[in-house]
């Protein structure tokens, strides 16, 4: 077999065709780990959209449990006025009967998963009160939720009232 003869009659060489194969294989492969990585993305909305459903309906519900299991220990939140708050203080407040809401309905959710890390974006409708204050408004709500253990916490909230 003379491969240099060969060579001459075929547009591509055996080693450029070889490379032709490999570049196809390679791309092949990122095809798919990116199809994975954006059904693992898919996954993660779902479960943050269900994480955001439940934590409203604990609310509702004066249960702690969720806050429990989905806010980190050091969480932290903000809310319009420039008052910040822990886990710890918002569990006594739902605990205690400072805070009461008589509906909370979770919608125009949006998520953005960037690995490890998600930002969701949600409008908030609440009826409630604190310390017997209404609170009820519309609200803009972004939420930063970190992957850990393979389990999503929420670690940072920011509510701002929504544009009457």
């Amino acid at each position: 077999m003379n491969t240099t003869r060969d060579n001459a009659r075929s547009p591509i060489g055996m080693k450029d065709a070889r490379n032709v194969v490999i570049a196809a294989i390679l791309i092949s492969v990122a095809t798919c780990l990116a199809q994975g990585e954006a059904n693992a993305d898919e996954q993660s909305e779902q479960t943050l959209i269900k994480i955001e459903r439940e934590l409203a309906r604990a609310s509702v519900d004066l249960d702690p449990a969720p806050y429990d299991r989905y806010w980190s220990d050091n969480f932290v939140g903000t809310i319009a006025s420039g008052g910040r708050y822990t886990k710890d203080q918002h569990r006594a407040s739902l605990t205690g009967g400072k805070l009461k809401f008589q509906s909370l309905d979770v919608d125009k959710i949006e998520v953005h998963v960037f690995g490890d890390t998600a930002v969701v974006v949600e409008r908030r409708t609440v009826k409630g009160s604190y310390d017997n204050r209404d609170i009820s408004a519309q609200n803009h709500v972004m939420s930063v939720f970190v992957r850990h253990n393979g389990q999503w916490q929420k670690v940072a909230e920011h509510t701002a009232r929504a544009a009457e």
